[in-house]
């Protein structure tokens, strides 16, 4: 059958036109003249480290950019009363990691695997949560289904699947969302504020993924912040993440996030597996039965077997992305036992992000 649908897109094949020239970059103030200045023709610019890099491989056009550097709404890192964290999407993910640190270890952890310093310089919250699949049939010019729709077929199924493609809940498209920041904050029950002509809605970020590498944000809206609960903040989490190299986009990651009660019983527990599926995936039924147990690696990787035993449906070369998503939500469970309560945030705001 892939074969079949291989033919009738090689019909199709035409060289692919350059992205047309840059024409203006704006820098509006406020979210408000960031939203004005919207348009078909319009592309938001956070630290340009992705938008680059899909306008050289025919996936991004936009010949107007819109930088959000100057809004001020969006590079700010607070802490309400509540002791709810809230950070800009314009935040960077150096700053993020920095002011971060002590406060929350497993998101600076995760911050620090993503890409190089010179981008973590400037690549910012909102590019990373937004940034587009990585499957290579993709980025380099198949004539795929999500590049073609319809019948195009995924080159992924019969093709090298083995690091960067979905072990569940892969369909027409085998891809998986590459945000390592998405995994973490998932498992913090973190939610983004997106604002449109429309007003203001608050979703929660394991509902923003709409596929792989797709989010529910529309082409005239903008993601202006993310936002941790304060309970969330006072669990204990920890993340571990597989990859080919230092730097690289996960081939499996796991975040887990677990309250506990005097005598060491679950009595919230998260787990967020990444790049296993097309979005952030909660181990659902796993977290469920930790529930009321004494927290150990060993328990959790009885149940998490178990549902991924039953959920899971991988590609042929892929099936040891199973084994590999559960060793590490193991080694995060081995972390949490180990680490104390964490400290309490200030309750002011944070020092404004720089990019």
């Amino acid at each position: 059958m892939l074969k079949i649908l291989h033919e009738r897109q090689m019909r199709k094949v035409q060289t692919p036109l350059p992205a047309p020239a840059i024409r203006s970059v704006q820098t509006p103030q406020s979210i408000a003249e960031l939203l004005s200045a919207l348009g078909a023709d319009a592309a938001i610019l956070g630290g340009g480290t992705d938008l680059q890099l899909r306008r050289r491989q025919g996936l991004a056009a936009a010949p107007r950019l819109i930088s959000v550097v100057r809004v001020k709404e969006m590079q700010q890192i607070a802490v309400d009363k509540s002791g709810q964290l809230s950070v800009g999407a314009g935040v960077t993910l150096a700053t993020l990691a920095e002011e971060l640190r002590r406060k929350i270890p497993a998101l600076a952890e995760a911050i620090d695997e993503i890409a190089s310093p010179q981008v973590r310089n400037v690549a910012t919250v909102a590019g990373n949560l937004r940034q587009e699949k990585r499957c290579w049939f993709f980025r380099n010019g198949f004539n795929c289904y999500k590049r073609n729709g319809g019948l195009a077929p995924c080159y992924a199924v019969l093709g090298d699947h083995r690091f960067y493609h979905a072990v569940i809940d892969g369909h027409r498209c085998q891809a998986v969302t590459p945000s390592d920041l998405a995994t973490v904050l998932v498992a913090l029950d973190a939610s983004v504020t997106i604002r449109g002509p429309r007003g203001e809605r608050v979703v929660p970020l394991e509902q923003l993924y709409t596929g792989p590498g797709e989010t529910a944000v529309g082409d005239d809206e903008v993601l202006t912040q993310a936002t941790i609960p304060a309970e969330a903040l006072s669990r204990r989490t920890a993340y571990r993440k597989l990859n080919l190299w230092q730097g690289d986009f996960a081939v499996a990651s796991a975040a887990v996030s677990v309250r506990l009660d005097p005598v060491g019983r679950c009595k919230e527990v998260r787990i967020c597996l990444g790049a296993v599926a097309p979005i952030p995936w909660r181990a659902r039924a796993t977290e469920r039965a930790l529930v009321g147990q004494p927290l150990s690696a060993a328990t959790l990787r009885r149940h998490l077997d178990e549902e991924l035993n039953a959920r899971a449906h991988p590609l042929s070369r892929n099936v040891w992305k199973l084994d590999a998503v559960a060793g590490l939500a193991e080694r995060a469970v081995e972390e949490v036992t180990l680490l104390g309560a964490p400290s309490a945030l200030p309750a002011e705001p944070a020092v404004a992000a720089t990019v």
